[in-house]
Order: C-alpha cells, then sequence, then structure tokens
C-alpha cells in the first residue's frame, strides 16, 4: 500500500480495537492504546523511511483486512495482521501472513517478534508457522 491508501485502514484499526477489548483476559477496554490518527500517521512514518511495509485487502474500495510489518537491522516485527470478522476462514489471513513471511524472507530477517493480547486464539495460527513464546511482558495500568 501507499501512504494514501494507508488511510482506508482506520476502519480495520477501529474493529481491530474493538475485538481485542472483547477478548483481552486482562485490560478489556483500554484499546486503542493511541489514537488512530497518531498510529496512522506512525504507519505512513515508518512506510516513507522504508523501515515498514503494510499490505491490504481491499474490496469495493474498503479495506477488509492488511498486516503491517517494520525491520531494524536483522530483526523484523509483525505489527498487525487483521481481517474484517466478516470475511475470516476465507484464507485472507493466510494470504497476509504468506506476503509477511515472503517480505521478512526477502529482506533476510533473522528474528521475528509479534505481540499477541492474551486471549486471543490467533496464537494457534501463529505457531503453525513456527512462532513460539519467548517471553511474557506484563503490564500495570495506574487509574487516575
Amino acid at each position: 500500500m501507499n501512504t494514501e491508501d494507508i488511510e482506508l485502514l482506520e476502519s480495520c484499526l477501529i474493529d481491530l480495537a474493538n475485538y481485542h477489548n472483547s477478548v483481552a483476559q486482562n485490560f478489556k477496554g483500554i484499546y486503542p492504546l493511541k489514537t488512530y490518527r497518531e498510529t496512522l500517521d506512525d504507519i505512513k512514518k515508518q512506510v516513507r523511511e522504508n523501515s515498514g511495509l503494510v499490505y491490504g485487502v481491499l474490496l469495493d474500495g474498503s479495506a477488509i483486512g492488511f498486516c503491517k510489518i517494520s525491520f531494524e537491522g536483522k530483526n523484523g516485527k509483525l505489527d498487525y495482521l487483521y481481517v474484517n470478522k466478516e470475511y475470516r476462514g476465507e484464507g485472507y489471513g493466510r494470504l497476509l501472513m504468506e506476503w509477511a513471511m515472503s517480505e521478512f524472507q526477502k529482506n533476510k530477517i533473522h528474528m521475528i517478534d509479534l505481540k499477541i493480547v492474551e486471549g486471543n486464539p490467533i496464537s494457534e495460527m501463529y505457531k503453525k508457522y513456527g512462532f513460539e513464546p519467548r517471553l511474557t511482558v506484563m503490564t500495570k495500568i495506574n487509574k487516575e
């Protein structure tokens, strides 16, 4: 996707935040962690700086899914992989994941990290691609 097309991802980001709030075992209701505008601007910046790539699935001019990856040296991150609920099970997640893995391989990425909200069943799909838990990140949010 080019930087102009990235604007189409806002509806996916909104759906993703709602999904995280529904499946999270801890911290329901805290998503999104920053505004959608900030996230879209961050994605555009990484694409412009060639430190990130985005692949979107568009249907009738709307984004129904996307994958965003980033690079730092020989390390990579799978930052986002999302498919709209009504299109899950149709192979779009696999298409996005195959794209990401191909880009990581092309860029000779040694280690790939991703974060999953505790309680999200997607971890089983990631395991099929060779991902395994490496560490646990624990968070505490002070309520003001």
